[in-house]
């Protein structure tokens, strides 16, 4: 996870928690992992440090300063039995969560663990506690952290670590002990989701939100705690330099997306939290849409643009920034030698035309995912590197040219090829491979007679034949395979 998303995150959780100052799960007296891993060490297992490590929601904020008061829990109905719980929300749930009937009885030392499960190694405090539980034949260590609300945020290693819990109505060891009762169960039987939101914006149209949602579990074990199964999101929009089109950022506990932005102008980060957590498949409002960001025409011509694949959310409109970009230098005897890139792909070609705006204004189109793309010619490839300094092998990075249209507009589209000879041993056949874009081929060559720097030589014209040289825009080249048998 990278440092963006666990500042994001942290930002959120600490934010919603509003505790003033965020404490991070502590290890007592051991102060370290060695904790983890001495307690796991007891009965068999091993653990690893919660890669998110950051504390769960409450919105409420205090009155009259910057100091948050915590949310005191509200009642929103009655439990519920068999199938899953009932509504509450993750900050407010006094009511709503599942009933817990079901399963064992606390165990002898008063802890609700599940049947067949018996706590080993284990420590707290009055904000934290860890507990390794031994389960059959599998172990596995919990810790949690008291949060502001007076709820506990809960993880297991090795056991299901993705999973953050909040608890209600447990303390200390025993607030672990529900959560590995949680953790005990591969699918566990939920409640209705809700979701508690802190939104804010400013004159400018920038705007930030963060979302705490929960869904009540049905622990299976006799106790009067309570536990939801978490998730957190965030996201912030800010104006930037191209009118109708706000930059923003969104990430989750597993994931971040850096380059987003809502269309219109109109700050929507809530939307957009609901679009970067939600694992549907988006709906599309319309084709491809792109603003532009700069264009300038010193000593050639340069354009950059930004392109958006709309998606509708709510009454929001917005997507996935795509950066694409044209640039074009003069070519000696006349004309241009432009490439564009969009996204990780880029395309090299000569126009006949000297570079100006209209220039970059079309070359820039090449690089568009619907592109048509039509070779007219035939493929011409002349070496810009040869390493034959070994007997054994060579080799060569070559430069292809083919006449072709993109749209209808003629060009020379450019493309590469990397072209690797290997034998075992002086006076054995050669072997070759080819690689361009993605694709690759590999043959005889034969003449064993031959120095490396003649097999890299003949090579190409075999390449040519048997591999499609990529003409159009492609991303990072794969290499060669040895091409030796």
């Amino acid at each position: 996870m990278t440092l963006g998303l666990l500042n994001m995150l942290q930002g959120t959780e600490e934010s919603l928690a509003r505790s003033g100052s965020r404490r991070g799960l502590r290890s007592g007296p051991c102060g370290t992992l060695l904790l983890s891993l001495c307690l796991l060490g007891a009965c068999g297992g091993s653990a690893t440090r919660d890669p998110r490590g950051s504390s769960p929601p409450s919105v409420t904020r205090g009155e009259g300063g910057d100091e948050p008061a915590p949310v005191e829990p509200t009642p929103t109905g009655g439990t519920t039995s068999g199938g899953g719980g009932g509504g509450g929300g993750p900050v407010s749930p006094g009511g709503g969560a599942p009933g817990n009937a079901g399963g064992s009885g606390p165990a002898p030392n008063g802890l609700p663990l599940p049947a067949g499960c018996e706590p080993r190694a284990r420590e707290e405090t009055a904000d934290t506690c860890s507990l390794a539980v031994y389960c059959d034949t599998a172990s596995r260590l919990t810790k949690c952290e008291r949060l502001s609300s007076g709820r506990w945020r809960c993880q297991c290693d090795p056991i299901h670590p993705d999973r953050v819990y909040h608890v209600q109505g447990a303390v200390g060891l025993a607030a672990c002990a529900v959560a590995a009762a949680a953790c005990s169960d591969g699918e566990l039987e939920l409640g209705e989701e809700s979701c508690e939101e802190s939104t804010a914006t400013s004159p400018k149209g920038d705007c930030s939100t963060e979302l705490a949602c929960g869904r009540p579990i049905e622990l299976g074990v006799a106790t009067d705690a309570q536990a939801w199964l978490m998730r957190f999101g965030s996201s912030s929009c800010q104006s930037g330099d191209i009118d109708g089109l706000l930059d923003c950022q969104c990430a989750t506990e597993t994931g971040e997306r850096p380059n987003v932005a809502i269309l219109g102008g109109d700050a929507a980060c809530r939307p957009l939290v609901d679009f970067c957590m939600s694992d549907d498949s988006p709906e599309y409002d319309g084709g491809e849409e792109c603003f532009l960001k700069s264009a300038a025409s010193d000593e050639g011509c340069q354009r950059e643009e930004s392109c958006v694949l709309p998606v509708r959310v709510g009454d929001a409109r917005l997507g996935v920034v795509e950066p694409r970009a044209a640039d074009c230098l003069p070519r000696a005897g006349g004309g241009s030698d432009c490439y564009c890139y969009e996204g990780l792909s880029s395309f090299g070609f000569r126009l006949a035309t000297a570079p100006n705006d209209v220039t970059c204004e079309s070359s820039i189109r090449n690089c568009d995912r619907d592109a048509v793309i039509e070779l007219t010619g035939p493929a011409s490839c002349e070496p810009t590197s040869v390493d034959a300094s070994s007997p054994w092998g060579c080799e060569a990075d070559l430069d292809c040219a083919r006449n072709a249209t993109v749209d209808g507009r003629e060009i020379v589209a450019k493309g590469r090829l990397l072209v690797r000879c290997g034998r075992w041993d002086l006076g054995s056949p050669w072997w070759c491979s080819c690689a361009s874009d993605q694709k690759t081929t590999r043959f005889q060559l034969g003449a064993a007679d031959v120095e490396p720097s003649e097999a890299c030589s003949q090579a190409p014209t075999v390449c040519i034949e048997s591999l499609p040289v990529q003409f159009g825009p492609y991303g990072q080249f794969v290499p060669p395979p040895d091409p030796t048998p």
